[in-house]
């Protein structure tokens, strides 16, 4: 049975310790795209019930629902809803919403689709403690009806937004608030000063004001109210003939629900930082091919999460730096200089990663979760660190090119049959001879290496007595 010498390792330098960082490298992207499949998939399963489009049925409108936030995934979600009603050419299609906040983006491209609309549009905000707050003001003013629900409110900004973040608010996003609501007759005025000051309304106050078109209990009640009311677009001016008809539930796609949930800032910093450790591991131990699949998969949608939140370039692009300092740490031997280097820039880049206070008016700022920052820093830390303590563990033990030559003279310790080990340079070798020809404690001199074992014979002069302990144990 071959045995290997325990001192005598590779050389370093490029890859010196591949088994090492395949094997923890890997794990570490496994394990974190696990927890964000798990966690994705958990808040995906509850979000709706499964999708169906609104079937082609007589005497039926749809009914959307928007809820939380207008993002990328919600913008899909209202063009679905409204093609879908267009083509089977309803007398109205109905949004109830309950809307705290969105991104500007994505607000104005709900905007401009209700506003293209083919069929009228009643936003209903609704059931009671639903809101219509920042980027929910936009969308519900752009609709053709507004109404509200009893114990619901309408707002220029969202709970929480005040100082700085609500001083931001920037005169085109003013101005484009009260344009929408005086194209629809309703009051300009309110809107400006909502968006201004972050003023709110009840749904009866808002009715007194002429901000919302309507207040009902239900959607049965409110097309029942909204029977014979007139509307004007790009189908003329008509009434609505509402009364009776059934509202037929829409609810969001799969597909339009993992949209919403990658888009959420801590998911898509989560993902970013899983697709930069897949790509670590697959350029620092080529042929692992599942962390770079992950890897490179997380960063497609990372990507796409990104272009739909207001991302600050410069701080990915930061922690894309990081991720090179960490990628050479394991290349090569800097003595934990490069993981200390690269972890510092990686929590820096964290930092900078978004700018919060963009969403001001619509009121979806971007921020990451401090704790999530500090988790992933300890970890990369942790992980680098332990590296780094390997290869210095390596640099300390003797290299394949300083194996003993031929001709050094060293003493037997351990002899078992052919077999043993001898005691050269201080330090402790495997070693085998002709059977029986050695004796613990005798002179041997080495002829030559059989892998990483020693090939020796015995020396003329015969024993020297029990040999002293090694200096170390390689």
């Amino acid at each position: 049975m071959r045995h290997l010498d325990r001192n005598a390792v590779p050389a370093p330098g490029r890859g010196r310790h591949p088994r090492r960082c395949r094997t923890v490298l890997s794990g570490l992207v496994v394990a974190l795209c696990a927890l964000t499949i798990t966690g994705i998939g958990a808040a995906g399963s509850l979000a709706a019930p499964p999708a169906q489009d609104t079937p082609a049925i007589p005497h039926v409108l749809p009914l959307g629902r928007i809820e939380g936030l207008v993002n990328g995934g919600t913008v899909r979600y209202v063009e679905r809803l409204l093609d879908a009603a267009e083509r089977q050419a309803s007398e109205a299609a109905v949004i109830m919403l309950d809307v705290t906040g969105g991104y500007e983006g994505a607000t104005r491209r709900v905007v401009r689709r209700i506003e293209g609309s083919g069929i009228p549009v009643i936003v209903f905000v609704a059931p009671a403690g639903a809101r219509a707050a920042a980027a929910g003001l936009y969308v519900a003013q752009a609709a053709d009806i507004v109404a509200m629900a009893p114990g619901t409110a309408i707002a220029g900004r969202p709970p929480g937004f005040t100082g700085e973040a609500a001083a931001q608010t920037p005169p085109s996003a003013v101005a484009w608030a009260a344009a929408l609501t005086q194209a629809r007759g309703r009051n300009a005025a309110w809107a400006e000063g909502a968006m201004r000051d972050g003023a709110s309304l009840t749904a009866s106050d808002a009715l007194r004001l002429r901000v919302v078109d309507e207040v009902a209990g239900d959607v049965d009640d409110l097309l029942t109210k909204l029977d014979g009311r007139r509307v004007t677009g790009p189908w003329g001016t008509r009434p609505l003939a509402t009364r009776g008809l059934a509202a037929m539930p829409v609810p969001m796609a799969p597909w339009e629900r993992w949209l919403n949930l990658i888009i959420d800032p801590n998911v898509a910093y989560l993902l970013f930082v899983i697709g930069l450790y897949g790509v670590i591991t697959e350029i620092a131990a080529p042929g692992v091919t599942v962390p770079g699949l992950i890897g490179f998969a997380s960063l497609a949608l990372a990507l796409y999460a990104f272009s739909n939140l207001p991302v600050a370039w410069s701080g990915a692009g930061i922690m894309v730096v990081a991720a090179a300092l960490l990628l050479a740490e394991t290349q090569v031997a800097s003595h934990g200089l490069l993981a200390l280097g690269g972890v510092v820039t990686f929590v820096a880049g964290s930092i900078l990663l978004f700018r919060p206070a963009t969403g001001a008016p619509f009121g979806a700022p971007a921020a990451l979760n401090p704790w999530l920052i500090a988790s992933l820093g300890i970890g990369s830390a942790a992980l680098f660190g332990w590296l780094v303590k390997q290869g210095l563990a390596t640099l300390r033990q003797p290299q394949v090119n300083d194996l003993p030559g031929a001709g050094e003279v060293g003493i037997a310790g351990q002899v078992v049959d052919a077999t043993g080990t001898v005691h050269l340079r201080g330090r402790t070798w495997s070693a085998e001879w002709p059977p029986g020809s050695v004796q613990p404690g005798e002179r041997v001199r080495v002829v030559g290496r059989r892998g990483l074992r020693l090939l020796v014979e015995p020396l003329a002069e015969g024993p020297l007595g029990p040999p002293g302990p090694p200096a170390s144990s390689g």
